[in-house]
Formats: C-alpha cells, structure tokens, sequence
C-alpha cells in the first residue's frame, strides 16, 4: 500500500523514486552537491556523521565520473615539488 509521501509526490507532479519515500530525495539532494564542502552539505541536511552522508547518500553518478576523468586539476612545478617533499617526508616519518 503507498503512502502519504507517495500521494503527495503524486499531487505535485514529482517523479516517483525507488527506495523509500523519503530517503531516494534526500539521496538526490545530497550526490548534487557532491561538489561542495562536505561540512556545509551535512550542516544544511542534518547529517552528524560524514561517512553515512559519503558512503550512504552520495551516489556514484556519471557525470562526476566524467569530471573526474576529464577535469584534472593542473599543479604547477612548485607546487608539485612541494607536494612530493611532503609526502616523501611523511612516508619517512611513519617509517
């Protein structure tokens, strides 16, 4: 039997989600801002905990799939050299 949300998504147009009635809009709002700071995403939508909010309600969507493999973000030389001198000092510290 649907419910009240389904009745209401009804009304409103909205196109019908699989997986819940409210958790598939919650999943959608939260994968569409995948792009902005995780502490603003989980202060607007309430999550207190960032690993349910990566691991349960932001999904792999292919258009930031495409991103990640068409965008890189170009380092210039410097910064480059300063990023390998911190890694290699890391790796060394932990040795």
């Amino acid at each position: 039997m649907r419910g009240t949300s389904w009745n209401a998504q009804k009304l409103a147009g909205l196109e019908l989600l699989d997986g819940g009635d409210f958790h598939p809009y919650r999943r959608k709002w939260a994968t569409e801002r995948k792009h902005l700071p995780v502490q603003d995403v989980m202060y607007v939508g309430d999550w207190l905990d960032v690993r349910s909010l990566q691991a349960c309600y932001q999904l792999v969507d292919a258009e930031t799939l495409y991103a990640v493999v068409t965008e890189p973000r170009k380092l210039r030389k410097k910064a480059l050299a300063n990023l390998n001198n911190t890694v290699h000092n890391t790796v060394h510290e932990r040795s």
